[in-house]
């Protein structure tokens, strides 16, 4: 009888001793086994005694044909489900290799995210069926922290990144414009609402509504920096009447004259008051700043793979200012 073995004081049985005990299970002879293994006898013989040594118990019962063990039945269990794990781990290192499977994980705005993703997305899939993309959505400050901790693959903002060691590819120019509500004029200037309307869109400065409540992204937001610097130029403090970090939620807010809005064109897509003579009225701002590139980056000092290089490729083509429909 082997003699009692302490926990943890043997060495890691070998994946090839592993599967040398499998043929040896199926085969039930050392004779079949070793010439299957292409291996001496002798050599599977002092395999299977060092393993029943490490192991501190008996896996085959030497007769003709072998008989396992309890313990060898066990160990036939486990190691069965170790050479599937093992086999299907090589079959996904060879897709990763070969680019079949695998994930991405796209930094972008929710607000952004809706307007660019289901554009670029479906045709990426179509190319990378079995690469998973992960949405990380939030403000610049956060998707700049995620992306400088290695959290995101790939970020879709405002260029130029205000992280180090990013390579950025341009994919649209993107224009804040001034959103305004006819009732808000009338109850902030009365009879004098063409007027107003006419001085803001003729000259594209806001010293006019010094006065009127705003309403402004929280910080952080890369629309709330845009906003502070108009104000800083135009030379007031604006009285802000709600802030919170959904744009949507002040969009619908501004049409109901609750306050001026700071919206970029690109979000206009779709939405039936752009573009008509109704009640909201939408004014390009004469800064230049107010005018920018979004693109889409990735880490320098980070793996760039494949399927990576795909999404920026669909995201360019589908946006570049000389295809029709890109740009604005």
């Amino acid at each position: 009888m082997m003699g009692k073995r302490e926990k943890g004081d043997g060495k890691m049985i070998s994946y090839s001793n592993l599967l040398y005990f499998l043929e040896l299970s199926d085969t039930l002879s050392f004779t079949k086994a070793a010439r299957k293994l292409l291996i001496s006898q002798q050599a599977l013989s002092g395999t299977i005694s060092a393993m029943e040594k490490e192991l501190g118990v008996v896996l085959f019962q030497r007769t003709t044909p072998l008989q396992p063990t309890y313990a060898g039945r066990v160990l036939q269990k486990y190691a069965m489900q170790i050479r599937t794990i093992h086999t299907q781990m090589l079959q996904e290192m060879d897709d990763i290799r070969s680019e079949k499977s695998g994930e991405i994980t796209v930094g972008i705005s929710h607000t952004r995210g809706k307007n660019l993703l289901p554009h670029v997305l479906p045709l990426f899939q179509e190319a990378y069926p079995g690469i998973k993309v992960h949405l990380f959505e939030g403000n610049n400050d956060e998707l700049a922290a995620a992306f400088s901790q290695g959290l995101i693959d790939l970020m879709i903002a405002q260029t130029p990144f205000s992280v180090r060691g990013a390579e950025t590819v341009p994919l649209c120019r993107e224009e804040v414009l001034l959103a305004v509500s006819d009732e808000l004029l009338v109850q902030q200037f009365g009879g004098e609402k063409e007027r107003v309307l006419e001085r803001l869109s003729r000259s594209g400065h806001l010293s006019v509504l010094r006065d009127c409540p705003f309403l402004l992204n929280k910080p952080g937001n890369s629309l709330r920096t845009i906003s502070e610097q108009i104000f800083a130029a135009e030379g007031f403090h604006p009285r802000t009447a709600i802030e919170t970090e959904n744009i949507e939620t002040l969009y619908e807010l501004c049409k109901v004259g609750a306050g001026c809005l700071f919206y970029p064109r690109m979000f206009l897509a779709g939405k039936p008051e752009y573009g008509r003579e109704e009640s909201l009225h939408f004014i390009p701002l004469s800064y230049e700043f107010a005018r920018f590139t979004v693109g889409i980056g990735y880490r320098e000092d980070a793996y760039f793979s494949g399927p990576m290089e795909k999404l920026i490729g669909i995201a360019a083509e589908l946006f570049s200012p000389d295809r029709k429909g890109g740009g604005d």
